[in-house]
């Protein structure tokens, strides 16, 4: 009995070793995508996002009354476009476009009024 349990042993542990390296085979390239995604956020994306979430802004809506300007509305975001992000950070519009897509994948910003605004949570 004592023959076969050793023996069961050593092939669990052989099925398990396979087993282990296969997922692991598996598994790699996935941690590998991931860490590529995180750098190529850190390193070209998050400056734009944050391009986008700075934004522009309207001035307040104004009205005269009495003889003197009173606030009637609040500031509202200005779209910014893809010309004017690439020239805040200093780059092409080709790579400002890429990281804007893949901004947009992430549900990070939309596109509205033909223009990048951070999406509204």
């Amino acid at each position: 009995m004592w023959h076969f349990l050793h023996s069961t042993w050593g092939l669990v542990l052989v099925c398990g070793g396979v087993f282990a390296t296969i997922l692991g085979a598996i598994l790699r390239p996935l941690k590998m995508l991931e860490a590529w995604n995180q750098y190529v956020y850190i390193f070209r994306d998050k400056a734009v996002f944050e391009a986008v979430d700075r934004g522009k802004w309207s001035a307040p809506l104004r009205m005269r009354m009495g003889g003197r300007d009173e606030v009637i509305g609040q500031p509202s975001r200005i779209p910014l476009t893809t010309k004017e992000i690439a020239v805040q950070l200093g780059r092409g519009e080709d790579s400002v476009g890429h990281s804007l897509e893949r901004l947009k994948s992430a549900k990070k910003i939309c596109n509205k009024l033909a223009g990048w605004m951070p999406t509204e949570h």
